[in-house]
């Protein structure tokens, strides 16, 4: 009965999101909006990286997971999550512009590739970076060898 339930839910959202992508992209389309085929594509992979899995469980299947799968898993849905929350902030600030810069809206908002690169940049590479150094700075020993390091370069004055 959930196995019928969560694939009845699984199919609908990804024939949904399908359509949504499908009529977005139609040469037919009136919308000029760019974000929402990310959203639909983003919606269609973000269900996808635990459902099946859940629903081989509910189907009877073994519940074990083998250590691959779970840590793909696991990134799959950090990745995908961050990168939705990512596009979530973009579509606040595309609306923010719309209402606040009415008159401007179809002006402002024209392909600008570097801001899809910086957030990429952000996400994908500046925080998994500061992860680890901020554990890092943690560590006493790694504070004593800092300290030391700017003391002899001349940024610290003289320890007491």
């Amino acid at each position: 009965m959930l196995f019928v339930l969560f694939l009845s839910f699984y199919i609908f959202t990804l024939m949904g999101n399908l359509l949504i992508l499908l009529a977005i992209v139609s040469p037919h389309s009136f919308t000029r909006h760019v974000l929402l085929p990310v959203q639909a594509v983003f919606d269609i992979f973000f269900p996808s990286v635990s459902s099946p899995k859940m629903l081989f469980y509910l189907s009877g299947g073994s519940r074990a997971i083998s250590y691959a799968g779970c840590v793909s898993q696991l990134f799959f849905y950090h990745y995908l999550g961050c990168t939705k929350c990512s596009l979530y902030t973009v579509m606040a600030y595309d609306c923010f512009v719309a209402i606040c810069y009415l008159l401007r809206y179809r002006v402002i908002p024209t392909p600008r590739p570097w801001l899809n690169a910086t957030v990429q940049v952000l996400n994908n590479l500046v925080t998994p970076m500061l992860n680890p150094l901020i554990y890092s700075l943690r560590n006493k020993e790694v504070k004593a060898s800092l300290r030391k390091a700017l003391h002899q370069l001349g940024f610290l004055p003289e320890q007491l």
